[in-house]
C-alpha cells in the first residue's frame, strides 16, 4: 500500500489514526488490543480488491471486513483547499468522508429499528471520543462532523449477494 504523503492524503491518514484511537471503535471492530489492528479496519478510499481479481467481493469476504470504516476526501465540494491570509501564512482545510459499516446482528434482523438505534449509539460514542482526541499530536484536528446520510440498510437485492448490513456516512470538516 502506498504511504500517505502531502496535505490531502495526510489529512485522511490523521483521521484514520484518530478513529483507530477511539476505544469504542476498537471495541466495535474487535481490535481492542492494538492500534494497528484498528487501522487494518479503516481503509483509504474503498475496501481492498476482491480475492482472485473477482469483480465483486463474496458475502464471506464482506463479512470478514465488517465492521469497517472507509476514509476518503469529499468528492462533492471543498474536499481540500489551501489559502494564504493577509499575514502570508498558509491555511489548509477540507472535508473528508467517513463511512462506517457493519453487519446487522442476526438477533436483530426482525427488529431493524433497534439495530439502527444501537448503530447510531455506537457511532455517537465514536464521534464523542474522536472529539476528545482531535487536539492531540498525530490526530486530525477537525472542526466539525456532520451526518451526511444514513444509517441505511442493504436492500433485499443487495443483501442476497452481500449480506444484511447497515452503514452511515459522516462528513468530517478540518
Amino acid at each position: 500500500m502506498t504511504s500517505p504523503a502531502g496535505s490531502i492524503s495526510l489529512a485522511q491518514e490523521y483521521l484514520r489514526v484518530t478513529l483507530a484511537n477511539s476505544a469504542r471503535f476498537r471495541t466495535w471492530t474487535d481490535t481492542i488490543e492494538s492500534e494497528q489492528g484498528a487501522l487494518a479496519k479503516i481503509h483509504h478510499e474503498a475496501l481492498p480488491p476482491a480475492a482472485n481479481n473477482a469483480a465483486q467481493h463474496t458475502v464471506a469476504e464482506l463479512e470478514t471486513y465488517r465492521p469497517y470504516a472507509i476514509v476518503s476526501t469529499d468528492q462533492e465540494a471543498e474536499g481540500f483547499s489551501v489559502v494564504r491570509d493577509a499575514m502570508g501564512s498558509w491555511k489548509e482545510s477540507g472535508k473528508l468522508t467517513l463511512e462506517l459499516c457493519e453487519d446487522v446482528p442476526s438477533n436483530l434482523l426482525a427488529n431493524l429499528f433497534e439495530a439502527r438505534l444501537l448503530f447510531k449509539n455506537t457511532v455517537g460514542v465514536i464521534i464523542d471520543e474522536m472529539r476528545a482526541l482531535a487536539d492531540q499530536a498525530g490526530k486530525l484536528n477537525f472542526t466539525g462532523i456532520v451526518l451526511a446520510g444514513g444509517p441505511w440498510f442493504s436492500s433485499e437485492d443487495v443483501a442476497s449477494g452481500q449480506g444484511v448490513f447497515q452503514w452511515i456516512d459522516l462528513s468530517v470538516v478540518w
